[in-house]
């Protein structure tokens, strides 16, 4: 209502997730797409633009940020706890695990990405995560404690990805026994050293 562009934004990305890729229309969809979203990006993120390093748009609405740990703290209680975001990747979590694991905001993401070369707490940020389905970690450095946290706490997970995460043998063993592990749809574990 009042917001001609965002109504066409919405229809155009509904239709771009219908249509398949080589479907004649997709070019000037996905031409659409981009004018709309740099001609209105600002408007509809207001003063969110300033606070995230990237986002992404899916059917007209807000649905992943990338942001750091610390900024995202910060703009939690002003700004993210009435958008119903799916995906959230964080960097440099290391020492906000605890604050994180409060965050209300975090416990309705379904798609969580941490990056960053620190040992992460996964014993006290992943259990409030209830709705998580997807896990990524990149360049971590996993130990024991922090693959049996994942499996322990990642009871809904389908999708876990552990990049560079120094895996050896034992820890892909252990996931591949697991309850975790025979319900996962994909797994990827590129770039460790087994």
């Amino acid at each position: 209502h009042d917001q001609p562009a965002r109504a066409e934004f919405i229809r155009v990305q509904i239709e771009l997730a219908r249509v398949d890729e080589y479907d004649s229309r997709r070019d000037d969809l996905e031409v659409r797409e981009n004018a709309l979203l740099q001609a209105h990006q600002v408007e509809w993120l207001g003063s969110l633009c300033n606070v995230f390093d990237e986002w992404e748009f899916r059917r007209g609405f807000l649905e992943m940020i990338s942001v750091d740990a610390d900024t995202l703290l910060k703009s939690t209680k002003t700004h993210l706890n009435s958008i119903p975001l799916r995906r959230v990747e964080i960097e440099n979590a290391v020492e906000c695990e605890e604050q994180l694991a409060r965050c209300s905001f975090l416990k309705g993401v379904r798609d969580l990405q941490l990056a960053g070369p620190e040992l992460l707490d996964l014993e006290t940020l992943l259990p409030p995560l209830l709705r998580l389905t997807r896990l990524e970690l990149c360049n971590q450095s996993l130990d024991t404690p922090s693959m049996e946290s994942i499996l322990r706490h990642g009871r809904n997970v389908t999708h876990l990805s552990l990049t560079n995460c120094s895996l050896g043998i034992a820890d892909i063993e252990l996931l591949a026994r697991s309850e975790l592990g025979g319900q996962l749809v994909e797994d990827r574990v590129d770039d460790n050293p087994f």
